[in-house]
């Protein structure tokens, strides 16, 4: 069965990075209130389900400068330069992902943030 890797913004700014086996847009429906509406950045589809759970981990230990509490993270530069690394559609995964064997990405050159 498939997973997800997704990163969801809350209306403070801060960004979620999270693992789930529905879409990600179900699973933020479940996580947002009337007046707390997260909104979906961006998402990985993985295979396997281990394979997420692993790349989420790996996504916040690389971030761990930017955590805040649990899977919450500022929105920092590097977060930020991290999407963009990705290189994933809003809506889906570009190539890059869906080509890659290891379903990791490139290491990141965390000096230039």
């Amino acid at each position: 069965m498939g997973a997800y890797v997704y990163f969801a913004q809350a209306p403070t700014g801060e960004v979620k990075i999270g693992f789930t086996t529905k879409h990600p847009l179900v699973r933020l429906e479940t996580l947002s209130r009337k007046d707390y509406k997260l909104t979906l950045l961006r998402f990985i589809e993985v295979a396997e389900r281990d394979q997420a759970i692993a790349l989420e981990r790996t996504l916040q230990l690389l971030l761990a400068s930017e955590h805040i509490e649990r899977e919450w993270f500022r929105n920092s530069p590097l977060m930020k330069k991290v999407i963009a690394t990705l290189g994933f559609a809003r809506n889906g995964c570009a190539p890059f992902f869906s080509q890659s064997r290891t379903g990791v990405p490139p290491v990141l050159d965390t000096e230039e943030v």
